[in-house]
């Protein structure tokens, strides 16, 4: 991914005149802005909410999702986890600087013909698939490896949720409802069966979320939903032991309401 995405802002970059065009760009037409410390709730970017709301986003993604609990107890030892967190945050910081830049890159290319107006793309998703055919679109097989870049990162995530649902899936409720234990065969059969559902399940909301706009802004959007009260939840177990499975429970519900 990191090198799809350096392939299409290098050259990206060349052909518009260098990184200080990008920059120039912004700055005339005042695409950077200083943080905003407003205290106005309305406002959907502020110092005060991107804190607020970033440090509970990744505390829950590293600390408490399923899919990242996975990955640390497939490590040896506690410290080979702390080594992996600590290497994730500084690809996470890596790939927002990039993500970054590449707005900036867009903007610089495109500043003088608005692709939403010539209807050369029609959403804000499509942005960046424009600028890749544009900038490597000359070149065979080199859009193909954007693409395959671009699949490779998603599928790796794709497959590690899916095993963590089948994991869930097996623990929370099938043992918890069967008096007796599985066997191997039981076991394989179950997990994988649920990665089959899920996955059928997963390719069929694709039709469905391609018709609901900006898919960055919705899965944003969704997932804090679940991921407030989920780390409220686990929060409240580990500093707060007189709650009860009763609390929690009713806690959970009345965060999701």
């Amino acid at each position: 991914m990191f090198g799809a995405m350096a392939l299409v802002l290098i050259k990206g970059t060349m052909d518009i005149g260098g990184p200080s065009v990008v920059w120039q760009k912004a700055k005339e037409t005042s695409r950077l802005e200083r943080p905003n410390f407003s205290a106005d709730l309305t406002e959907r970017y502020t110092f005060y909410s991107l804190v607020l709301g970033g440090v509970a986003h990744w505390l829950k993604s590293n600390a408490i999702s399923q899919n990242m609990i996975q990955r640390y107890l497939s490590l040896p030892t506690l410290r080979d986890a702390r080594i992996a967190i600590w290497t994730f945050i500084a690809g996470v910081l890596a790939f927002l600087l990039i993500c970054g830049y590449t707005g900036l890159l867009i903007y610089a290319t495109y500043a003088d013909c608005d692709p939403l107006e010539t209807k050369l793309a029609q959403r804000n998703d499509q942005l960046l698939p424009l600028l890749v055919m544009e900038t490597l679109g000359d070149y065979p097989g080199l859009p193909g490896v954007f693409v395959a870049g671009v699949f490779s990162a998603a599928l790796s995530s794709l497959s590690t949720g899916l095993n963590s649902l089948s994991a869930v899936v097996l623990e929370d409720f099938v043992k918890t409802f069967r008096k007796s234990p599985l066997s191997e065969g039981q076991t394989a059969f179950v997990m994988r069966s649920v990665v089959v559902v899920f996955g059928i399940l997963f390719v069929t909301l694709v039709f469905a979320v391609e018709k609901l706009g900006a898919v960055l802004q919705l899965t944003i959007t969704l997932s804090s939903v679940a991921n407030g009260p989920l780390l409220g939840i686990f929060t409240a177990g580990v500093m707060l032991p007189w709650v009860n499975s009763k609390g929690a429970l009713l806690g959970g519900f009345s965060s999701l309401l």
